[in-house]
């Protein structure tokens, strides 16, 4: 398949395994599975499960105390919650 596209087989390895990711995140029942591992980990390890204890650590400002989240990985949050209904910052 790889050659018929004029693509590596790397190349096409990867589209395969992103498009069993978005595949994946279709049919994911966990609300925070569209953020990376990263976010989700300090996130879950802060007792935060679900998006409106997100929400709520955003608007009261608690998300500057979850360890090991850092600027880029808040940034990300901010992102994801604004491509959701009820983004806090509308």
């Amino acid at each position: 398949m790889a050659k018929r596209l004029g693509l590596s087989r790397e190349r096409v390895r990867q589209a395969l395994l992103k498009a069993m990711q978005i595949e994946l995140l279709a049919t994911s029942d966990d609300p925070l599975e569209a953020l990376s591992t990263r976010v989700r980990n300090c996130l879950r390890a802060s007792g935060v499960c679900t998006v409106a204890e997100v929400r709520a650590l955003v608007v009261s400002g608690s998300i500057d105390g979850v360890p090991n989240l850092g600027n880029v990985s808040k940034a990300e949050v901010m992102r994801w919650l604004c491509s959701l209904p009820h983004c806090p910052n509308k």
